[in-house]
């Protein structure tokens, strides 16, 4: 029996490896907005559905609703192991089961869940904390600067503040990003506008080791063939640590006459190496913790997770592929990549108790039959170990129909180590 306890440890823990190293695209014909990955190797995905899979893509369980007339934006992972998803005019909490819990009937633009359970999330003009039981605890809206407006876009997390972002605005002037800290009682910590010398707009925020990095676009309203990504990163405290902005090369001639009003960043998710992925709407890339290019692919995501090991992105199909890249999942691309230097601008937007009318919601949720299609596997995907410095780009060559093997399939190195020790056990 002993003997046997080692050998099933040895085989989840080969396994396991296995699972991080491998690449797919899988095809659950589903259109997804976001995606998020578990620390126990669960990924979600949602859109039209929720879809709970492993780290080999196959599918654990799904739901949706009868109709199929669900459309869900945003998910989180909350301390005790349960989901929330955001969708069009509800917030809900599920078990990682699939099992609803609850479901309000609120407009979310993005959400965040705190290491206490609480549940934040931005609508408009508005931050809102909800209990882990769906109740609300506060809710700050904040009121017109003069002629300026602010309108938020995204909220991250940190252990002991939250994030916002979104865009000031007033007639005749520029957008310029801002970002503010709250605390878990929703007091302004600090507020900032960012100034990048023409219009911005921050899309997303995400918390990387207790600081806020800041992803969106960048251009001229009045000249919008200039434009481009940005990603800004701020300590806790609202100090800038380092900024870059970045442009995929040979964007359609369409996309180029109007590159400010076309280009967005999706989704942005950070690990704890303090590398960041991140979505935009035509390419795909990875920063290390310095703010370094490490890679860019040429696929949009829609939603993109991270792990220490896995980077995932959503969108029409899911795309798993080890972080530090693979030459055989996607096309790599030139990228004009370059260091900027944001002006810090302190911001005084105040910040008023507001009320939402708070309903339940009622959405029938029915089991969906999930059935995943390989359009890609490979068991032991090359990983790319060197960065790319300023304004460098690769090229790597395309998937190529022998590298692609079945769900079924268990091989590898690991796998060929426990043949042996099997005979063993049961010659014993």
């Amino acid at each position: 029996m002993k003997r046997l306890s080692i050998l099933i440890f040895l085989l989840l823990f080969f396994l396991s490896n296995v699972s991080a190293s491998s690449c797919w695209i899988m095809d659950y014909g589903e259109s997804f907005e976001d995606v998020l990955a578990t620390s126990d190797g669960r990924v979600f995905a949602v859109g039209n559905s929720v879809l709970s899979v492993n780290l080999r893509g196959e599918p654990l369980w799904a739901i949706t609703t009868a109709r199929r007339d669900i459309e869900i934006h945003r998910i989180a992972f909350m301390s005790e192991k349960d989901l929330v998803v955001a969708g069009n005019g509800f917030i809900a909490k599920f078990s990682q089961t699939g099992d609803p819990l609850w479901m309000k009937k609120l407009n979310v633009t993005d959400v965040s869940v705190a290491p206490n359970g609480e549940i934040i999330f931005v609508f408009k003009d508005v931050v809102t904390a909800l209990t882990p039981e769906g109740q609300i605890k506060w809710v700050k809206k904040a009121m017109k600067q003069n002629q300026s407006f602010l309108e938020f876009s995204g909220v991250a997390v940190g252990e002991d503040k939250i994030f916002v972002v979104g865009y000031t605005f007033a007639p005749g002037e520029d957008y310029n990003v801002w970002i503010g800290a709250f605390d878990f009682e929703g007091n302004v910590l600090w507020q900032r506008a960012i100034d990048l010398g023409y219009d911005e707009f921050a899309d997303k925020v995400e918390v990387s080791n207790a600081s806020a990095v800041v992803a969106g676009v960048s251009g001229s309203q009045h000249a919008p063939w200039i434009g481009g990504y940005f990603v800004i990163k701020l300590d806790r405290e609202g100090n800038l640590i380092w900024a870059h902005e970045f442009l995929p090369l040979n964007l359609p001639e369409k996309i180029s006459e109007s590159i400010f009003w076309s280009i967005k960043i999706n989704d942005i998710d950070c690990n704890l190496n303090g590398q960041c992925l991140i979505g935009g709407n035509f390419a795909t890339l990875l920063l290390d913790k310095s703010g370094r290019l490490s890679w860019v692919k040429g696929f949009s995501s829609n939603g993109v997770a991270l792990t220490d090991s896995l980077a995932i992105s959503a969108k029409n199909v899911v795309i798993a592929f080890p972080v530090n890249g693979s030459g055989s999942i996607g096309r790599d691309v030139q990228v004009v990549f370059s260091e900027i230097s944001p002006k810090l601008i302190p911001s005084k937007f105040e910040f008023q108790n507001a009320s939402l009318a708070l309903e339940n919601a009622s959405i029938n949720f029915v089991p969906l039959i999930a059935h995943g299609e390989f359009l890609y596997y490979n068991q032991n995907c090359s990983q790319l170990q060197s960065s790319l410095n300023t304004k460098e780009s690769f090229v790597l060559s395309s998937t190529t129909p022998e590298q692609t093997t079945t769900s079924g399939e268990i091989c590898g190195p690991g796998f060929m180590l426990l043949i042996p020790l099997i005979f063993l056990v049961k010659r014993r």
